[in-house]
């Protein structure tokens, strides 16, 4: 038990923290040398105070040390997931590099591939452009030669040629030859097609003609014998189509027509449509054409034109009645009308 100094001089108090030196409460190293007892810090009175204060400060220490301990625990944790996180995105990354290699390679490859079928195209384009040229110049070479020859047919038939067509009886105006013994059709080689006979006053008289067509011929039957003629006008050559004869015999219909009828067309719908087919048709290989028409009537030998402009009555009447003259060229050819 410490009681008190019985000298002047006495113990300096003890400090809580950072005052205290050696053991049992020696003298600290700061103590003044005049014995003076006014120092700073907590005066213990016994050994029960330090020995308390020690323990207090013991156990905060050993909290402290948890404490720490913990964080240190928590931190070496979070470490440890920021170490795997950054191996997975290394990871990660090494994966992406390797996929993008092997993109980059497929790419290339791609690329490579894509080159050599489109140099494959184009030398197929160019084989089929050339393949194309050659078609068309050999359909060019064969269309010229074909209409050479249908000319060169036309020529050995005739420049002109005279076609007979019969019209079918009518009961009610054609009574006598209800019986069909007025006209018969020979049927030797050399008249078939060709030749016509009638009966007139019991006397039999036999017609031949460049083509015959019996009163059971269609229109169509007609006109593919005259659309070689079509052609050789598209081809530029000079051709006239008319047809003779008395008044109901069946002209207008031959040239006419029921136009509302396809199949009962005459020759002048049939050429027109022809001629408006392949001229079309042929603007794809650079042909183009210039298409006039008229329309004349021919009627107790006056011409008349038919498709004059002015349709007020007096002057049209007047057109009616004008008369036009046929003007030939030097050559004998059709020049104009005046």
């Amino acid at each position: 038990m410490v009681g008190k100094a019985n000298s002047a001089r006495c113990r300096l108090p003890l400090s809580s923290m950072n005052t205290i030196s050696g053991d049992n409460g020696g003298v600290p190293n700061t103590a003044s040398s005049n014995g003076d007892c006014d120092g700073a810090g907590v005066v213990f009175n016994s050994r029960e105070d330090v020995a308390k204060l020690l323990s207090k400060k013991s156990k905060l220490r050993s909290k402290a040390d948890i404490f720490l301990q913990g964080r240190m625990n928590d931190m070496g944790n979070y470490i440890k997931r920021l170490i795997s996180s950054i191996n997975w995105y290394i990871n990660l990354e090494d994966c992406y590099l390797a996929v993008e290699d092997e993109l980059n390679s497929l790419l290339e490859s791609e690329k490579g591939r894509h080159s050599e079928i489109e140099s494959q195209m184009n030398s197929k384009i160019k084989e089929l452009t050339s393949l194309i040229e050659e078609y068309q110049t050999t359909k060019v070479s064969l269309e010229e030669n074909l209409r050479r020859e249908e000319s060169n047919k036309l020529e050995l038939k005739g420049n002109i040629r005279v076609f007979c067509r019969v019209r079918p009886f009518l009961s009610d105006v054609d009574a006598r030859g209800a019986d069909g013994s007025v006209i018969s059709y020979p049927t030797s080689v050399e008249s078939l097609g060709r030749g016509i006979d009638l009966m007139y006053s019991a006397q039999k008289y036999c017609f031949t003609f460049d083509k015959v067509f019996a009163h059971e011929s269609s229109q169509d039957d007609v006109f593919v014998e005259i659309s070689q003629l079509v052609q050789s006008a598209l081809d530029g050559y000079k051709v006239c189509i008319f047809a003779y004869g008395q008044t109901g015999s069946g002209k207008t219909y031959t040239m006419m027509g029921k136009p509302e009828a396809p199949e009962q067309k005459g020759l002048i719908p049939r050429s027109l449509e022809q001629i408006f087919e392949t001229s079309q048709s042929l603007q794809c290989q650079g042909w183009t054409y210039k298409i006039q028409a008229s329309m004349l009537e021919i009627y107790t030998e006056t011409i008349r034109d038919l498709l004059s402009p002015n349709r007020s009555t007096s002057t049209y009447l007047s057109l009616l009645n004008k008369q036009y003259t046929i003007m030939l060229d030097s050559a004998g050819q059709l020049a104009r009308l005046r």
